[in-house]
């Protein structure tokens, strides 16, 4: 016949963990049943060497207790223990550093009975250690894996964010070039300075105010392209509102101007308070006066301005267009002050725009 392993005698038939608090440390108290015993293990995470231990039989547990006499076996006490634990009937209270105690109350027909049991710290050898730390390093180890498989995603997104929003930068760079830069397609160099000079002045005409800073230029006309008679500039120009007018001539003067009430070919002086005239090279602004002349409307001219950008006729490029003195017309305290104080100029370019 063969002979019992006597391993298999003590082996748990039932195990159940407790999360506990004590002396603010969280803790794990757990209860395991074995075939004539009942076995309370008490351990605290924070400390996995601080073991509380104890192992009462039947007739252990009747001996700490009367009470445990009302019970007929060792499964009905294992039963009552856990609902006083769960239902938090349990204390703990620390006697020595080597011994804790498990205090129960119970209402026995109106009387209330304190039953203690107690657990003994108990004594690691140098296997338990040595395993404890095993398990530990262990830990660890797999710790420090997922945290670099977590850093490694993490930088992934990382990247992938930095791409996303150096990709947005371009995008947001190109887009308020393209707001507040609006002569990229010009012929005629203008450097962002004087880009602002004009757009803020055109900020304050009456009908952009409410869109500020958000403008469509529209290429009606160029003189390199287009040719320089008059007629096709009236075929392309007339009866479109809110004109601009930029011209360079032979000697890089850059200069022009800008009339909300636009062309047509024939009607003579018009007024236009909306109006004014700038040097780019002096970054100056000229206003219309109030309700003076503002451009002159006439079949053998292009864009005139009233008593300033008057000459620009037909056949430019082959002719000297020029400049006016200080009038009544534009606020200009010099004589040909817009062309550099030079009277006569030669057209090298000239670029109409309507605006809107």
């Amino acid at each position: 016949m063969d002979t019992p392993d006597p391993s298999n005698i003590q082996k748990p038939l039932s195990i159940e963990n407790f999360s506990l608090i004590f002396e603010n440390k969280n803790c794990i108290l757990t209860l395991s049943k074995m075939s004539n015993a009942l076995k309370f293990s008490l351990e605290f995470e924070e400390n996995l060497n601080n073991i509380y231990e104890g192992n009462f039989s039947y007739e252990e547990l009747n001996e700490l207790s009367n009470i445990f006499t009302i019970f007929n076996n060792i499964d009905e006490i294992e039963k009552s223990l856990k609902q006083a634990i769960s239902s938090k009937k349990l204390e703990l209270s620390k006697i020595n550093e080597s011994q804790i105690n498990l205090n129960f109350k119970e209402n026995i027909f109106g009387k209330i009975i304190d039953i203690s049991i107690p657990l003994n710290q108990r004594e690691i050898d140098q296997k338990e250690i040595i395993q404890i730390l095993l398990k530990e390093n262990k830990d660890l180890r797999n710790e420090i894996i997922n945290l670099k498989e977590e850093n490694k995603n993490i930088k992934l997104t990382l990247d992938s964010l930095n791409k996303k929003f150096n990709e947005f930068e371009l995008y947001k760079n190109d887009l308020l070039k393209k707001q507040n830069y609006y002569f990229d397609t010009s012929l005629i160099s203008i450097t962002a300075e004087q880009n602002n000079l004009l757009i803020n002045r055109l900020n304050l005409v009456e009908q952009f105010r409410r869109k500020k800073n958000f403008f469509e230029f529209n290429l009606l006309y160029r003189g390199t392209r287009d040719g320089d008679d008059s007629i096709i500039f009236h075929k392309l120009c007339d009866d479109k509102e809110n004109i601009l007018v930029l011209i360079e001539t032979t000697k890089r003067r850059k200069f022009g101007g800008f009339c909300s009430i636009g062309y047509k070919s024939n009607g003579d002086s018009q007024i236009d308070n909306s109006a004014f005239i700038f040097s780019l090279d002096k970054l100056k602004i000229y206003n219309v006066i109030k309700n003076k002349t503002a451009v002159f409307w006439n079949s053998n001219y292009g864009a005139m301005f009233a008593g300033s950008i008057s000459s620009v006729s037909n056949k430019f490029f082959y002719k000297e267009c020029f400049a006016n003195r200080k009038n009544i017309y534009y606020q200009m305290s010099e004589d040909f002050e817009y062309n550099g104080g030079e009277q006569a100029y030669r057209i090298k370019e000239i670029e109409v725009y309507q605006i809107n």
